[in-house]
């Protein structure tokens, strides 16, 4: 009996060690204030580029300045950008899939080549919506950050707006800006030639949430392979450092049959839509 008990309280023992080495807060540079303020803005992007200009952003936001709006008429693609000056910050925000164009461009899943890199490819209908709004975003940084030149760049997004962030984060490197990058369940970018671009040129800070079905898709069988530095967030919205690019303890645990469209409309306990990330004046 003794030594049953001893055997007992050894596996335990080993188990929550490996909770521990497992489930950790996730490391620098990896910031929650950001975090959150990301996640709002992220989430303000649904309100639609008609309400950019006037709309006040919720949350942990302080004197955001409204300067742009990226827009796209043909793939819709939508987002906008601002600086806050209580930060010293820079935001470019796209917004996710919200419209049945936006929907046609998560369906063109074919990889094709992008200059990033020897071997690298990526989503079309994610490369279609980004093509189609660099160079507003390279123009208006030619102009913002002469106006303010110590600002820290922020890319974000939800959904495909994740998407997007993550292959303009990676333009903005190679123009020698060094932006920091949120995403908010993202889908899988590129392929693994990408995906080593990224971990070798900058911190994804890609977080998924619990068991949202889109950060599962489109699936590695095509090609597809995540960027590395997920964060999860767990059903009590507690968030864990991930290991790689598909860490077996974080949303890869669920296979896909497993996933709930609710859990990508919540992020930080935020549901993700304009309501509840506006104000009025």
């Amino acid at each position: 009996m003794a030594l049953l008990l001893l055997t007992l309280l050894i596996l335990l023992q080993l188990t929550l060690i490996s909770s521990v080495e497992q489930s950790y807060y996730p490391p620098a540079p990896f910031d929650v204030k950001i975090a959150n303020q990301s996640v709002y803005y992220s989430a303000a992007a649904a309100c639609g580029q008609e309400s950019y200009p006037k709309m006040v952003v919720a949350g942990p936001i302080e004197s955001f300045k409204y300067l742009y709006t990226l827009y796209d008429q043909k793939s819709d693609t939508q987002g906008y950008i601002g600086v806050q000056s209580s930060t010293s910050q820079i935001w470019i925000v796209y917004r996710g899939t919200t419209s049945y164009t936006n929907w046609l461009d998560d369906g063109e899943i074919v990889l094709t080549s992008i200059d990033f890199c020897d071997g690298c490819k990526v989503h079309y209908g994610f490369k279609k919506c980004y093509d189609s709004t660099i160079d507003q975003v390279l123009s208006a940084l030619q102009t913002v950050t002469k106006e303010y030149p110590s600002y820290q760049i922020v890319v974000t997004g939800h959904s495909l707006g994740g998407a997007i962030a993550t292959l303009v984060t990676s333009r903005l490197f190679q123009e020698k800006y060094k932006p920091l990058h949120y995403s908010f369940g993202s889908p899988r970018v590129g392929n693994k030639e990408y995906s080593a671009f990224v971990q070798k040129t900058f911190i994804g800070n890609r977080v998924t949430h619990y068991k949202d079905m889109v950060p599962h898709v489109p699936y590695e069988s095509f090609g597809y392979v995540h960027i590395s530095s997920e964060i999860y967030e767990d059903e009590s919205h507690v968030l864990h450092g991930c290991v790689g690019n598909d860490d077996k303890t974080c949303a890869e645990q669920f296979s896909f049959y497993q996933t709930k469209p609710e859990d990508h409309v919540l992020y930080l306990d935020l549901p993700m839509n304009c309501a509840n990330a506006t104000r009025s004046h």
